[in-house]
């Protein structure tokens, strides 16, 4: 027989054994086998798998996704709708933008920046809820400023939205 993990032919008194198949044995070898039920070992192994053949991973994604594509459309519109996705995809957009301006982007906690601004506005105070608070770069990335959480600070929309890419000694006048 041979093993469907390291492609080598082998005996069949080296597969476990295996009465739901139609040859009576499991498909990997009894080596293969122990390694696909030790996690760390497995995860090692896939790890340097994929970096190994990229390209094969690729085609055997491409295919899944051809396949399941309506399934696959389903879930992705229906997480679309949750708050998770909100919440990381406005993660993701700040630490892009910060990219694009070759800016340093450290992890930022944005709950943790709400709970500290105890959910209110820093620029008018408005008691925002956590949805609809958004989180403003205090010194622009456009200006230099960096995505740290030291120059993060929570806002309502409008006095973000018109704030924008000004410091903020040339906004906060205005909005009060």
């Amino acid at each position: 027989m041979k093993c469907c993990h390291c492609s080598k032919e082998k005996n069949e008194n080296e597969f476990f054994r295996d009465k739901y198949r139609v040859s009576g044995r499991k498909p990997r070898c009894k080596e293969c086998e122990k390694l696909y039920l030790n996690k760390k070992k497995r995860k090692i192994y896939e790890v340097e798998y994929r970096k190994k053949y990229p390209e094969k991973r690729a085609k055997i994604l491409a295919n899944y996704y051809q396949k399941n594509k309506e399934q696959h459309k389903a879930i992705q519109d229906k997480y679309r709708e949750t708050e998770a996705f909100a919440m990381n995809h406005k993660k993701h957009c700040t630490a892009r933008r910060a990219r694009m301006n070759n800016a340093f982007v450290e992890h930022v906690d944005y709950q943790e920046i709400y709970i500290s601004a105890k959910g209110l506005c820093f620029y008018c105070g408005i008691k925002l809820e956590y949805k609809e608070a958004e989180f403003d770069h205090y010194i622009p990335l456009a200006k230099g400023g960096l995505h740290e959480k030291k120059n993060i600070r929570c806002s309502c929309m409008f006095c973000n939205r018109s704030k924008g890419a000004k410091m903020p000694e040339e906004v906060i006048y205005q909005m009060v």
